[in-house]
């Protein structure tokens, strides 16, 4: 990255001085068939972290849960609640896994946690 970013600097550094096309040959001055380009700025110094954690998908469906019977969140709460989210999705799939290697054109009734 840090190669990559003192390049993007000195191609930035030779785009915005006035002397650097007496140094570039003459087919390199002007953009071939009418294309152009243009150098531009990156921040190289922020990362955003987009990983994503392992129990996100439950953590998701336990929010809308809290939302849909008015409960706050409560840790001891959320890994029940996991725990049963996660056997419940293995039954649901495994049902629609089946009904389908079966021919069977009905969707399988499907699970689904309540209140308590």
């Amino acid at each position: 990255m840090k190669g990559f970013s003192l390049a993007l600097l000195a191609l930035v550094a030779l785009e915005a001085s006035d002397n650097a096309s007496a140094f570039l040959p003459p087919n390199l001055l002007r953009p071939p068939h009418g294309a152009s380009f243009r150098a531009t700025s990156v921040d190289m110094a922020t990362e955003s972290d987009i990983s994503v954690p392992y129990d996100a998908a439950a953590r998701l469906a336990y929010d809308e849960w809290c939302s849909t019977y008015g409960k706050k969140f409560d840790a001891a709460r959320y890994q029940v609640f996991k725990e049963n989210y996660e056997a419940i999705t293995v039954m649901n799939v495994s049902a629609k896994k089946a009904a389908r290697d079966s021919g069977d054109s009905n969707p399988p009734p499907l699970l689904a946690l309540n209140e308590y």
